[in-house]
Order: structure tokens, then C-alpha cells, then sequence
């Protein structure tokens, strides 16, 4: 039994129930009832759990959240599931919740699901931007008298279509109206989880708009961040991070590429493998501009490609035996 193995292994690390609870943010009494099996554990934090004991068995893992998930009793611990699972990149997971709960009893669950597999279309890349734009809004319009919390995930969805449009003034402004109602959300985990969806988007769009010091105030914010949710938006601020240094300090854009690319070495899903790639060609472009290594980079992307051709060439052709041949030729 999964509580069991988890009790055991807290022990054999030595994790007291109470250390447990510090660790995680929570009460003492919650963390000895959810482990003892008198209540359900909150989704975030049992996945918090497994993530801290069995960091290196992503296949265990998985395994034992798709396990809760179906054997969840707790409405609400579903809504979270679908946050958790998607800020993670888990699109197998979330595909799964979506199916599943699109047949819940519970309305709100079945809204969640409607909003979440709008941003799993988005993460799959079933459509272009204009397309996903169009999906959103019409999504939006049967469910415009929505009062509840599900509209600020579907909110969320129409601000990405916006984003992956570059409409990043209308990211901008979306965002401040929707703060609003993130403000209001009583959970904690997806009120964290809300606010640090507006932190990403924000410090991309002010990186954009050429708002360098507001980029890098927000990116801080994320770095500071701590839970596997936090884990791709702070690789996305070390990015942020790096490039706005990208052109002036070598050694300060690299330190911060690298930390982000860190975090991502060891990618599991492919939203984690997307990070990894553009970390990776940020770091080459950041090299070839400041003509560092050039003999030992492979770029993908094919802009990097042109611009590593144009610095290995113009070495080639003031090297001494060039000249030389150059000579003899005319």
C-alpha cells in the first residue's frame, strides 16, 4: 500500500511526520491524518511527497498519481490534479483527467475540464495560433456567464492565445483584470499556482517590450519559488534572466542560461524537452555572439546555424595559411 511505503521510507530517512509538515507548509495533525489514511491527502501536497522521495523513479510516480487520481474522493483535489499536472508538462496525465472528469457529477469539475483541455491543445500544438485564438473565444462564448473559479483557467487560455499571437499588450492588460479574480481564490495551491502564471507571462512580455529592470524583478520572484510547479517557470525566468544580459556580460547571461538548463537536464515530457531545446539555443546564440567555443557548438535552430557560419568564416579567412593562399592566387 502506497501510505505504508511512503511512512517507511519518511522513516528510513529519517523524516519525522513533523518535519514532513514544516517542509511542506502544512499542520502537523493533517500530515499524520492523510498519512495514516483517516483523510485524503491534498494532491499537491502528496505530489510534493512522492517528487521529494522518489525524485530519480519518474515511472513510479507517475504511476502512483494517475493511482490517485482515479481513486480520488475529494472534488477539489481533481481541480488542483489538473493545475499540478499542467504547469508540469504532463500531457498524458492531463489528457487522462480531462476525459475523466468531462463525465464528473460535479459541474464545476466538468468546467475544468473544458477550460484545462484548452490549455492541453495549446501544449500539444494541435493548432496554429490563429486557430487556437478562434477555439478559445468560442469555448468562451458558451460558457460567458461563468461566475466560478473555472473561468480563470479558460481566462488563462484566451491570455496564451494572446501571447502566442504576440499581442502582448493585450497579455498585459488581460492579466490585470484577471489578477482580480486570482486574488479572490481560497485555495492556496492554485492561487499560488494562478499568480505564478501571471509572473511568466509578465516577465516575457516586459523582456519583449524592451522593459528590461520590470523582466528581471519578476524573474527574481520566480527563482525564489520552491515545488516541482515552480520548476519550468523558473527555468523560463534564468532564461529571461540570460537574455537580457545576452549582449552586454557574457559571463553573467551565462551563469544564468546555465542554471536554467540545469534544471531541465534531465527532461521527462516533451513541454520539459521544449525548455531544454531553447535554453540550449540561447546559450549558442549567447557563444557565437560573443565568439566563444565556436569549434564545439551544433546549433538546431537554423538562424544559430547562419550566424555560427558567419564568425567560422571570417576566422577562416584571416588565418596565415588563407593569406598565404590568397597570395599565390593573385
Amino acid at each position: 500500500m502506497i501510505l505504508e511505503k511512503i511512512q517507511k521510507d519518511l522513516t528510513n530517512r529519517g523524516i519525522t511526520n513533523r518535519q514532513l509538515a514544516d517542509l511542506l507548509g502544512i499542520s502537523h495533525s493533517k500530515v499524520n491524518q492523510s498519512i495514516s489514511g483517516k483523510r485524503e491527502f491534498d494532491f499537491s501536497v502528496y505530489a510534493e511527497i512522492l517528487n521529494m522521495l522518489y525524485t530519480n523513479d519518474y515511472s513510479f510516480r507517475k504511476t502512483e498519481v494517475f493511482n490517485y487520481c482515479n481513486q480520488a474522493k475529494r472534488k477539489v483535489n481533481l481541480r488542483i490534479a489538473f493545475e499540478y499536472v499542467d504547469m508540469c508538462g504532463e500531457l498524458e496525465l492531463l489528457n487522462h483527467l480531462i476525459n475523466r472528469e468531462k463525465q464528473s457529477n460535479n459541474l464545476l469539475n466538468r468546467k475544468f475540464a473544458s477550460a484545462y483541455e484548452l490549455l492541453y491543445l495549446r501544449n500539444a500544438e494541435e493548432f496554429n495560433p490563429r486557430e487556437f485564438l478562434k477555439l478559445v473565444k468560442g469555448e468562451m462564448g458558451k460558457q460567458k456567464n461563468a461566475e466560478d473559479i473555472s473561468k480563470i483557467p479558460m481566462e488563462f487560455a484566451l491570455i496564451y492565445a494572446f501571447f502566442d499571437s504576440r499581442s502582448y499588450n493585450l497579455v498585459s492588460a488581460n492579466i490585470d483584470e484577471l489578477k482580480t479574480e486570482i486574488e479572490k481564490v481560497k485555495n492556496p495551491f492554485l492561487k499560488s499556482s494562478y499568480e505564478l502564471r501571471t509572473m511568466e507571462l509578465l516577465a516575457t512580455c516586459f523582456h519583449r517590450n524592451n522593459e528590461l529592470e520590470r523582466a528581471r524583478e519578476l524573474c527574481d520572484d520566480m527563482i525564489s519559488k520552491n515545488g516541482r510547479v515552480s520548476l519550468l517557470p523558473k527555468a523560463t525566468a534564468y532564461c529571461i534572466m540570460g537574455e537580457t544580459y545576452i549582449l552586454t556580460d557574457y559571463e553573467l547571461s551565462k551563469y544564468y542560461l546555465d542554471k536554467g538548463l540545469s534544471l531541465v537536464a534531465s527532461p521527462s515530457n516533451q513541454k520539459m524537452r521544449k525548455k531544454q531545446q531553447m535554453l540550449q539555443t540561447t546559450i549558442d546564440f549567447l557563444n557565437i555572439h560573443f565568439e566563444k567555443n565556436l569549434d564545439h557548438i551544433h546549433p538546431i535552430n537554423p538562424t544559430e546555424r547562419g550566424y555560427l557560419y558567419m564568425p567560422i568564416n571570417l576566422r577562416l579567412f584571416t588565418t596565415p595559411k588563407y593569406k598565404k593562399t590568397l597570395f599565390f592566387l593573385t
